[in-house]
């Protein structure tokens, strides 16, 4: 993810992501702050390096998507995480 920010803010000033995202939340795409943990929830739960290049180029998609919501790019990398985890603490509670 760092290269991806290095290249965009090398090629479009400190300033063009912060542009894309006002851009994207002025079209309603950024519903609520709270959705950029999903980026970094993506980001630390990727098992492999392909998965975190996955996200890391889902990224890249986001900020110069203006269309693309946070929830619809990232969803697919934490809802699997999550059911796991969830799966794995009844387990756990069961047992204890």
């Amino acid at each position: 993810m760092r290269e991806f920010f290095q290249t965009y803010i090398a090629n479009s000033g400190e300033t063009g992501v912060t542009d894309k995202l006002v851009e994207k939340y002025q079209a309603k795409k950024i519903k609520s702050v709270i959705h950029f943990r999903r980026i970094v929830e993506a980001y630390e739960v990727a098992d492999s390096a392909d998965v975190r290049k996955a996200v890391a180029a889902r990224l890249a998609q986001y900020v110069t998507d203006p269309q693309l919501e946070t929830r619809k790019a990232f969803d697919e990398f934490v809802v699997d995480s999550r059911r796991i985890q969830t799966a794995v603490q009844a387990c756990e509670e069961l047992y204890h």
